[in-house]
């Protein structure tokens, strides 16, 4: 009965028109952006790391910062929590005051319901602390788990793709149709009732993710603290079950329509910032409404959009002209970005980047990306591990800790939080 009303909510704030394209102006939401944007018109930038407040990936859930509370799990309090960042030896010991983490953690049926409810109470514990402590922000990826995943799948869920009538899961989220799904789990065990379809399972999602963002509050204020979710990442590569080739441009612009509007119904306007962050794949900047593969193919429309991003890890590879090559195809499209983000009031970023196999002097590239003209992005995200934070070598850690080091680069304690006296209520107080 919940799972309906939320649905006929988010019909009834699309129908009305009254989901807006940016939060309220005074809500923490609002305030966030707003930095976010008056960061990228300065020469400086936030660096964002990947997984740094839980491991979305571990098979029985990350129970760093639950407890076990009535048969369940709940968020360890937040004055026990103490986040150490194993990326920050590479950084002067400091921490990243934006930090990524994936929605795949919280919900979906590839692992078992114990697996979700320990990461649900974790991770909001780990949210609330840094919140709290420095003033960190959120951005959520979702890797999707695919609902027709099968027993016996060797990899990660997301990968998994299905064919014949089954080709096209976003449309049969879109429309409704499709076979019973959601049965499959990496254990192989049977946790579950089929759902009827994959809109059923994916509205099930939802349901879950609503109730974790609606769970993580400022517990001075007792307001929402605000997070960034981004739409199916990289949605113009074919790797992804919702990417090009196995949905249409048009198809995906509806589903993130879907998505935001029953995410803003169930949890207010005035909570998420939502991301578009294509991959490099495409080439023309081109137009709303694109079937070609251009930037903006995909783009759900300005009043779904924060920000914008690019997901590109060409940048700092292979030898000298192929690095510098990459370096200018790289500026070329970030200026076209920024140019879209200023004429309409978003935030430009560099969403992901890294991978295996850098160059020693990849961060030297980076920065050069990012502090080039026509270049303003609030922040970038190198991602986990060796495919990003990591470095490959010695030469390349200390070409890291220099980057770390750079007046440019906000951290904690080089540059202002998320959480400013406004969101803290001390303004109030005084």
């Amino acid at each position: 009965m919940k799972l309906r009303s939320s649905l006929l909510l988010a019909l009834f704030f699309c129908m009305t028109g009254r989901l807006f394209a940016a939060p309220a102006p005074g809500t923490d939401a609002a305030r966030a952006l707003e930095q976010l944007k008056s960061v990228a018109e300065s020469p400086r930038y936030y660096w964002a790391w990947t997984h740094t407040l839980l491991d979305p990936w571990k098979k029985d859930g990350d129970a760093r910062f639950a407890v076990v509370k009535d048969g369940g799990y709940a968020p360890k309090p937040t004055a026990d929590v103490q986040l150490a960042f194993g990326y920050s030896k590479y950084a002067d010991g400091k921490r990243t005051l934006i930090n990524y983490s994936d929605l795949a953690a919280v919900a979906g049926t590839w692992h078992p319901p114990k697996c979700y409810a320990i990461n649900r109470a974790s991770l909001t514990a780990a949210i609330k602390r840094q919140w709290k402590e420095f003033g960190g922000l959120v951005v959520f990826s979702w890797h999707m788990d695919q609902p027709y995943c099968t027993n016996g799948f060797r990899q990660a869920a997301y990968r998994f793709k299905s064919t014949g009538a089954d080709r096209n899961v976003i449309r049969q989220i879109l429309d409704g149709t499709g076979r019973p799904c959601g049965t499959g789990c990496i254990d192989g065990k049977p946790y579950r009732q089929p759902f009827a379809n994959p809109r059923a399972w994916y509205m099930a999602a939802l349901k879950d993710i609503a109730d974790f963002f609606n769970g993580l509050v400022d517990e001075e204020t007792g307001r929402k603290i605000p997070v960034v979710m981004r739409y199916g990442h990289e949605m113009d590569g074919g790797w992804f079950w919702w990417g090009r080739g196995w949905c249409s441009a048009e198809e995906f612009r509806a589903f993130s329509r879907m998505t935001a509007d029953y995410l803003r119904a169930a949890c207010g306007e005035d909570q998420i910032l939502f991301a578009y962050t294509p991959d490099r794949t495409w080439r023309e900047f081109g137009k709303e409404g694109d079937s070609d593969n251009t930037f903006l193919a995909y783009y759900p429309g300005d009043k779904y959009v924060d920000i914008i991003g690019l997901d590109d890890y060409s940048i700092g590879h292979g030898d000298d002209k192929k690095a510098e090559a990459a370096l200018a195809e790289t500026v070329r499209k970030l200026r076209l970005m920024t140019a879209f983000a200023q004429e309409r009031g978003k935030v430009a970023a560099l969403t992901e980047t890294g991978g295996r196999n850098k160059r020693d002097d990849f961060w030297v590239y980076l920065h050069r990306v990012l502090s080039a003209e026509g270049v303003k992005c609030a922040f970038v995200d190198t991602w986990g591990g060796c495919y990003g934070t990591i470095p490959d070598t010695p030469a390349s850690a200390q070409d890291e800790l220099a980057f770390s080091r750079r007046p440019e680069v906000i951290m904690e304690g080089t540059g202002p939080g998320f959480r400013t006296e406004d969101s803290a209520g001390t303004s109030e107080k005084k």
